[in-house]
């Protein structure tokens, strides 16, 4: 399931996207590091 960056805007208050970016990125670098780990898992 994926929830729209507009979704999580609502839930957390924020009205515009440049305020809510810096958390989008944080999020997306999360994201990346866990996929690299799952594919170094993978190749075990």
């Amino acid at each position: 399931m994926y929830i729209t960056t507009q979704v999580v805007m609502k839930w957390t208050g924020h009205s515009d996207y440049k305020a809510m970016k810096p958390y989008i990125d944080i999020a997306e670098k999360t994201k990346a590091d866990a996929m690299k780990l799952f594919e170094q898992e993978m190749e075990k």
